[in-house]
């Protein structure tokens, strides 16, 4: 699929292609919202594969103005430790990505204008 022209790669859905995180590549979400999405369009993007470092990677892309300025609504389930699910058994989650730190990464998408929302 890393040779499938852009003109066709548009119109296909991401359920049948394996995301990656990987900057500029084409099977990365945030690189077909730029390509393909203007500032005055309404974006929404929810991020939910449930493989944590494919996740944990794109989300972060969000912070860079280069993407930001065109998302609208971002909602994610971020997987951090301390989550009130690990008593559920959730045992998904980051040594050093804690409920703080995800409520300032939250807050630092609000600042760039993008409207983040998490749930556990």
């Amino acid at each position: 699929m890393q040779d499938t022209p852009a003109d066709i790669l548009v119109k296909s859905s991401f359920f049948a292609i394996p995301v990656t995180p990987e900057v500029g590549s084409l099977h990365n979400p945030l690189q077909y919202i730029k390509a393909n999405c203007r500032e005055e369009d309404f974006v929404v993007f929810k991020l939910d594969i449930d493989t944590p470092a494919v996740e944990t990677a794109l989300a972060w892309q969000l912070l860079d103005a280069d993407i930001a300025h065109l998302i609208d609504e971002f909602y994610f389930e971020d997987h951090v430790s301390g989550s009130p699910m690990c008593f559920m058994g959730w045992t998904w989650g980051w040594k050093d990505h804690d409920l703080a730190t995800s409520i300032k990464y939250f807050q630092d998408l609000r600042k760039l204008g993008i409207r983040a929302h998490s749930w556990v």
